[in-house]
């Protein structure tokens, strides 16, 4: 019999054993992660060439016998859409060129800052000055209840309340603004005084202020107008090339295919988007059904180990006796340490062999094909939706027999020699069965 301490160590060692895997997992979590966006980034960078490759030029004649060639209609509309804000920046331009504030422009804007300065100084004094009053709280009091306004009127407790908060501003004021005042009235004309006068200098100033705002804004208006050919020129061709993506991407497969038969370029970029896309795809999944699941299992089976853990503590602290059997003891020992090294091993291997995989020009834009066998060399995958539907909706399918039904760019001395060396790898990527990685104790 084996008593708290012999147990708590095993308990321990597979509190440590756990904590490793877990550490292992959120690792590989982050490298599916990272390897799915780099693959994103080349998708990106792949439909961009595609798009270079199938617009090299915007003229009508090529654009509309791109439509007919990818019996695409969205193309057109697009580019007349563009010509028209061609022409209305063609207008605009123009027009500006014909002001007097573009045609003299630093004359302009160089008087319309001395007209500002002319009345800063006084603006600035001014607004200092209305600053003292409306540092205090008491005058923000008095204010809110119109004290100042002509029309004042207040009971008997309100006017000895204000009485007080007007002797406390004349105080406020006389220590911070040097203004002195021998009675409220004298408190109040001063200060409508002087709330007419900066309410006349602030209209002056703003008005100048937008003058200049107006005159530097047509100016930056125009200079963004000289610019704008070349930058709608270059939305333009983003436009058409993400219209003619999207086409290439939701068109029926019997269209993609007969389209990439024509033309062996825009079939090779076809198969690398299909793949790119594919391998992405296959990454994030695998990171949820293989990962994220395993470890949340393995945060609930350490949360487990780890309260056990103080339970024993606490019980050996207040000197409680108890004993353990040599099979408890064996039972949280044994961590299944051989399976799960066999887990990672599989794990990490499948994710560079997917990660990895640029031999594109073997599969297919067809949506018939399945990129999974070709990448994995048909490892299990029922944990993947796409893989599922597809074995069983074609359970004869083999990558190895597929042709396009509408062309083949394959060698078949190079598929055989492939297909060999898939021989080698299918018995090594066994499914993985989890059931058993943690024990009941």
């Amino acid at each position: 019999m084996h008593g708290i301490n012999d147990y708590l160590d095993a308990c321990e060692y597979r509190r440590d054993f756990l904590q490793g895997q877990r550490q292992w997992m959120v690792g590989e979590r982050d490298q599916h992660v990272n390897d799915a966006e780099r693959l994103q980034g080349e998708l990106d960078r792949v439909r961009q060439e595609l798009a270079g490759y199938l617009i090299p030029e915007i003229t009508d004649d090529y654009v509309e016998e791109l439509e007919v060639r990818l019996s695409c209609s969205t193309l057109m509309p697009i580019k007349r859409e563009f010509h028209q804000r061609f022409e209305a920046a063609e207008r605009r331009q123009v027009e500006l060129e014909s002001m007097e504030e573009i045609q003299n422009f630093d004359l302009m804007i160089e008087t319309a800052n001395q007209n500002i300065e002319q009345v800063r100084p006084e603006y600035d004094r001014l607004n200092q000055a209305i600053g003292f009053w409306q540092d205090s709280k008491h005058f923000s009091g008095l204010n809110e209840r119109g004290f100042f306004e002509p029309d004042y009127t207040a009971g008997f407790f309100r006017r000895f309340f204000d009485w007080r908060a007007v002797s406390l501003l004349m105080t406020h004021l006389s220590r911070n603004a040097n203004l002195e005042f021998d009675n409220p009235d004298d408190l109040k004309n001063h200060y409508r005084d002087l709330r007419q006068k900066v309410n006349v200098v602030t209209a002056e100033f703003n008005q100048r202020v937008a003058e200049r705002d107006r005159i530097d804004g047509l100016n930056a208006e125009y200079q963004d107008l000289l610019s704008t050919p070349e930058r709608l020129l270059a939305e333009l061709y983003r436009e058409l090339g993400a219209a003619t993506i999207e086409h290439l991407q939701t068109c029926p497969d019997a269209m993609r295919m007969r389209l990439a038969s024509e033309d062996k370029h825009l079939n090779a970029f076809l198969q690398k988007d299909a793949g790119l896309q594919k391998q992405a795809q296959y990454l994030r999944e695998l990171m949820v059904t293989r990962i994220e699941s395993n470890l949340q299992q393995t945060e609930m089976e350490l949360n487990k180990t780890e309260r056990k853990i103080e339970k024993l503590q606490m019980q050996r602290m207040r000197g409680k006796r108890k004993f353990f059997s040599d099979d408890d003891i064996a039972r949280m020992r044994n961590v299944k340490s051989e399976k799960w090294e066999k887990r990672r091993l599989k794990t990490e291997k499948l994710r560079r062999r997917i990660s990895e995989f640029d031999k594109y020009d073997r599969g297919s834009c067809s949506e018939a094909y399945l990129w999974w066998d070709l990448m994995t060399r048909e490892a299990p995958g029922d944990d993947i939706f796409e893989v599922r539907e597809h074995r069983f909706r074609h359970p004869n399918w083999s990558y190895r027999d597929y042709r396009d039904p509408w062309h083949s760019n394959q060698d078949d001395d190079d598929v055989g020699l492939f297909d060999d060396a898939a021989e080698d790898l299918a018995s090594s990527m066994a499914a993985d069965n989890d059931a058993g990685l943690f024990d009941p104790s």
